[in-house]
């Protein structure tokens, strides 16, 4: 096994450590849970009795990221922990002295781990509720806690908007149902979202949801588009489809770069023939965002609706890739040999079981150009870069 920097000296690992690092959450009925319990594995350090010069090596050697030990008790790699402590002596008018240290061994796969990589515990999780139809001038009550998802007590429930054009009023109940009550007259429209509420735990903890029904009414009103859907995209184009909502003549459209929302890039307006729209002239491999907007009788308008896509690469051009290399090797260091976004090839070691990320020439999505290595290393490509 070859090393770029390396250094002999006789010092001794011993009496080791297990510090543990444990998180947990108690939840609204008193049961505590661990998500998680790390054991970390410290060894005692000690050297011979060095000069100064031996301590000032080692003691650079041993605040390297990760330092690989050979020795007839531990082979592996440990980080120091705490201070390199000298204590010194005089030994025929020459000062020599052992110094001591903590030695964590990296990795240490001994862990308890429940809930490692899940989120955050949620004590409440609203889901929207859908009423189904109903009609202009009706009252009728909702249950919206019925199928959301509560781990808290006590719970509150606010209304935080409604919509004025369909709702007259919505009122919450000691109960924390919502009493609705429709306009009359009233829009015929689909997927109407009533009104906007929120269930909070007592100790500030909240999520939102909608109410939602098919309203049948005798009034008119200028509805947005619905079902914004990307039916393809390029590098330089997109063509982007809706669902005709009732009373829409026509539509304008306005088209934003997603990192400047300030001005629009381009703009127009589109038919209700097909309620689609293809634009070109894009800049591959760049977010845009897409506002749309129903023109019905009388120049009445609807509110703007938007969609975000992703133009792709230009086919013709290299691009750059991010990729995590993951080391699967135990017992060294695995050599890796790239070609960047420049072109020149990178050559450098993966430490034992370490990762690390790299961005790599591509010639499409995912696909490197040159990532090889002399052992088991494992890619994941990530995106661009």
């Amino acid at each position: 096994m070859a090393f770029t920097n390396r250094i002999r000296l006789p010092f001794k690992l011993h009496k080791p450590q297990f510090q543990e690092e444990v998180e947990k959450y108690r939840k609204a009925n008193g049961v505590t849970v661990v998500l998680s319990s790390v054991v970390r594995k410290i060894y005692e350090g000690v050297t011979d009795e060095f000069p100064e010069k031996l301590h000032e090596r080692l003691k650079i050697a041993l605040r390297h990221d990760s330092v690989h030990v050979e020795g007839d008790r531990y082979v592996g790699l440990i980080t120091q922990e705490g201070d390199y402590a000298i204590e010194w002596s005089d030994f025929l008018s020459r000062p020599i002295a052992q110094a001591k240290f903590k030695a964590e061994v990296t990795p240490y796969n001994a862990s308890n781990s429940n809930c490692g990589t899940c989120e955050t515990y949620t004590q409440v999780v609203a889901d929207d509720d859908n009423v189904g139809p109903v009609n202009e001038g009706d009252s009728f009550n909702v249950d919206v806690l019925a199928n959301d998802s509560i781990c808290c007590s006590p719970i509150t429930v606010t209304v935080t908007s409604f919509d004025s054009l369909f709702v007259a009023s919505a009122t919450v109940q000691p109960d924390n149902t919502i009493d609705v009550v429709m306009q009359n007259p009233a829009p015929t429209a689909n997927g109407v979202v009533l009104l906007t509420y929120r269930a909070t735990c007592d100790n500030g903890i909240y999520d939102e949801a909608n109410v939602i029904a098919d309203v049948t009414g005798t009034g008119t009103a200028c509805l947005a588009p619905t079902g914004l859907t990307i039916d393809s995209v390029s590098d330089d184009t997109v063509t982007i489809s809706w669902t005709q909502p009732l009373g829409a003549l026509s539509y304008e459209w306005l088209l934003y770069l997603l990192s400047d929302l300030g001005s629009a890039v381009q703009f127009g307006t589109a038919t209700i023939v097909d309620n689609s729209i293809t634009i070109s002239s894009l800049i591959p491999a760049t977010q845009y965002r897409f506002y749309v907007k129903s023109i019905c009788a009388d120049d009445d308008e609807s509110n703007l609706v938007y969609i975000d896509f992703i133009t792709d690469p230009s086919t013709g051009d290299p691009f750059c890739g991010h990729y995590r290399l993951t080391s699967f090797n135990f017992f060294g260091f695995e050599g890796v040999s790239y070609t960047d976004c420049n072109g020149v090839v990178q050559n450098f070691f993966i430490p034992s079981l370490q990762v690390r990320e790299i961005c790599a020439l591509q010639t499409s999505p995912g696909v490197p150009v040159d990532i090889t290595a002399n052992g088991s290393v494992g890619i994941e490509y990530l995106g661009l870069c």
